[in-house]
């Protein structure tokens, strides 16, 4: 657990130094931001907060206050190319330039020394962001194919099946591991080690709706799908770390969550199978259900 907190603070302090530095490139082309409302309290966003580490973090706020108002700068590299008018931002760019006109709003009323005010400004910021973020497909009961045989073989099947897709697909690292290396050594073209795990996560969602489900399985299997198709989500936004810190912030954030998504739907499968008594040889894929330990 230490080392997943360790490697989840160093990508969020790496992928904010990334936005701080993009946000004042950006501000320094805007020159004359649209004011932002006067109401700087907290609002109330429809998702959790991005993660513990990235909202609570005291570092990365001060920083914040050193980069648009203190003596001390970031350095760094940003793209000091001004995007073309139709193209796309980035919520990397709407949250910067969001950011910055929230802070020129507090300037322009002489309260930018405010620790409290800035803070709110950042959070409603977040809030906004995590709301307006892209969302995976949520796939239902219309997606997938549902079998109405219920025979301990039909089961059997469905366990062999969907074992089989997690034994061959399943990556043997994670895109956090290797986003906290190619940070750990300035090395970002090692970001590409995560394109076969996209790969294999789409497989495996690909594969998991073909898959014939018993219909008292269904929710279950629905939230295994839908997990795997939001690591697919994630490891495209650790993927983009440079093109859009942003976007790979709230992929951070939903990582853990996701993770305790896909593991809950192992193990209510596994709980079903074990309640139709439907056993496995050591042969056979289904094994796999009975290594998965309930914590």
């Amino acid at each position: 657990m230490a080392k997943s907190y360790l490697h989840k603070q160093t990508i969020v302090i790496a992928i904010i130094c990334f936005l701080a530095v993009g946000a004042t490139a950006g501000y320094v082309y805007t020159q004359s931001p649209t004011p932002a409302s006067t109401d700087i309290t907290v609002q109330d966003a429809k998702t959790n907060t991005v993660s513990d580490v990235a909202t609570n973090n005291v570092d990365w706020k001060k920083q914040f206050l050193d980069i648009t108002g203190g003596s001390n700068a970031i350095t760094g590299k940003a793209s000091l190319t001004q995007p073309a008018s139709d193209t796309p931002l980035t919520l990397t760019d709407q949250v910067s330039r969001d950011l910055f006109a929230r802070y020129i709003q507090l300037k322009q009323n002489n309260l930018d020394t405010n620790p409290q005010l800035v803070q709110d400004s950042i959070d409603q910021t977040i809030a906004s962001a995590q709301v307006g973020a892209a969302q995976p497909k949520i796939y239902g009961i219309k997606d997938i194919t549902i079998s109405t045989n219920s025979s301990a073989q039909s089961i059997r099947a469905y366990g062999n099946a969907v074992a089989t897709i997690f034994l061959t697909y399943t990556p043997k690292q994670s895109p956090t591991d290797i986003a906290t290396n190619a940070f750990d050594k300035n090395d970002m073209t090692l970001l590409s080690q995560i394109d076969p795990i996209t790969a294999g996560f789409k497989k495996m969602s690909q594969l998991l709706i073909a898959t014939p489900v018993p219909t008292s399985l269904t929710q279950e299997h629905l939230g295994l799908i839908n997990g795997i198709n939001s690591m697919v989500s994630i490891s495209q936004g650790l993927r983009n770390i440079e093109g859009d810190p942003m976007q790979s912030l709230l992929s951070l954030g939903s990582y853990a969550d996701t993770q305790t998504n896909v593991y809950n739907s192992l193990i209510d499968i596994q709980t079903y199978l074990n309640n139709n008594k439907i056993t496995f040889a050591s042969t056979e894929p289904g094994i796999f259900f009975s290594k998965i330990k309930i914590q």
